[in-house]
């Protein structure tokens, strides 16, 4: 058995679309359904692939792993306001008081809001470039809760006034969309080890 699925949030509004892609997904993991799903929408690639191939003209243009074809500045996908990456982590606590989750990640750990899944379980987390920002050193008196140490694998351009980086979180990949002046401002380079700041509310 497989499950083919030809754009199956195309004509529904966004509110419904996250209403009932937990579902699907849920569907995914209990069954061990092998599927076909074809989209336009990134996010709903990211949240529920694994093997990515993007068409374009009736050819395929990249191939691969989900997290690979991502973040390959070769692909297409990594640049522009809705480039993103995705990490694979487990959750180590129960929700907290403050309704929060940690989560085990690629040898870190990570804040997020708390959602239906029990401890131990595999989360996929779809991070958007635009919501990761880079630090020197771990600033004091901040916001936000999730600081990873990495190390920027490869920087290119990605219209008149930004820069797409690419950091190695362990073996993951993690994209970041900063303004050229930052990247000079920090001087950031390919092998530097520098610090990705992200909000745990952009993690919903």
């Amino acid at each position: 058995a497989a499950l083919l699925l030809d754009e199956p949030f195309a004509s529904i509004d966004r509110l419904a679309r996250e209403l009932f892609m937990p579902y699907l997904e849920k569907l995914q993991r209990l069954f061990s359904l092998p599927s076909l799903y074809v989209t336009h929408n990134l996010e709903e690639a990211a949240r529920l692939g694994d093997h990515l191939i993007l068409m374009e003209d009736g050819k395929v243009k990249a191939e691969g792993p989900l997290m690979s074809v991502l973040t390959s500045s070769s692909s297409g996908l990594a640049c522009g306001k809705e480039a993103c990456s995705v990490l694979e982590g487990v959750l180590l606590d129960p929700q907290d008081e403050d309704g929060l989750v940690r989560l085990e990640v690629a040898g870190t750990q990570l804040w997020v809001p708390a959602e239906n899944s029990s401890v131990n379980s595999g989360v996929r987390i779809l991070i958007k470039a635009r919501d990761v920002s880079l630090a020197l050193d771990v600033a004091d008196g901040t916001s936000i809760l999730n600081v990873l140490p990495v190390m920027v694998d490869q920087i290119w351009d990605d219209g008149p006034a930004r820069k797409m980086v690419r950091l190695k979180l362990g073996q993951e990949f993690l994209l970041a969309a900063v303004t050229r002046r930052s990247v000079a401002a920090l001087n950031v380079s390919p092998r530097q080890k520098i610090y990705a700041q992200i909000k745990s509310m952009a993690l919903l």
